[in-house]
């Protein structure tokens, strides 16, 4: 039987985890997740850590008995006037920490980072790509009201195809070309310029 989101969070809770804005000195686990759990993805190992410093990205980071073991990035895309997406473009978790309720701890503060820190308004929605082939985490992202608003081919390095999902956090005029054009595929932007990817 699948474990409930009030287990995995009472769980979260049990390991005494705490979630805090990230810092420059979060760089060697930044550095260690992309080794990591994100390898298969593309070259993060450096790049997250640029992320880390980058002044309009968000970095959350999950502490568990002092130890850093995760992250969570966002970065804002306008979509109009007085309008802005938050773009979740990394989480990640230290591969012992996974299954623990910490990846929703992470994903529950992104949103609330979202609703009060965008750069001019609330962000109207998150936006996320995950691989096709990440099953956990797409249950995640489903479980907590994610929506796949379309696919993406040959997306990571790797070749993998990646799904764009979608979760508005208020109600308000955005359409889902809003969405889609704001800034399709905000991690693989950023990715370009850190000097993570080529073209493809």
């Amino acid at each position: 039987m699948a474990a409930r989101p009030e287990d995995t969070l009472r769980a979260c809770l049990d390991l005494e985890c705490e979630i805090r804005s990230g810092s420059p000195g979060d760089a060697e686990l930044a550095r260690s997740l992309g080794r990591g759990p994100l390898a298969a993805y593309g070259n993060y190992e450096e790049v997250l850590a640029q992320w880390l410093v980058r002044p309009d990205v968000h970095t959350l980071v999950a502490v568990v008995s002092g130890t850093a073991v995760g992250l969570a990035m966002l970065h804002y895309s306008r979509a109009g006037f007085r309008k802005w997406i938050a773009d979740l473009v990394a989480i990640a978790l230290e591969a012992p920490w996974t299954r623990r309720g910490i990846g929703r701890k992470l994903l529950e503060s992104a949103e609330r980072v979202a609703r009060t820190s965008a750069p001019v308004a609330p962000a109207v929605g998150i936006r996320l790509d995950v691989a096709e082939d990440n099953l956990p985490a797409r249950r995640l992202f489903e479980s907590a009201g994610f929506h796949v608003i379309r696919t993406l081919e040959r997306y990571y390095a790797g070749g993998q195809r990646a799904l764009e999902m979608w979760k508005p956090l208020r109600f308000t005029l955005v359409t889902l070309g809003d969405v889609v054009s704001s800034s399709p595929g905000a991690a693989r932007s950023l990715l370009r310029k850190s000097g993570g990817m080529g073209r493809r």
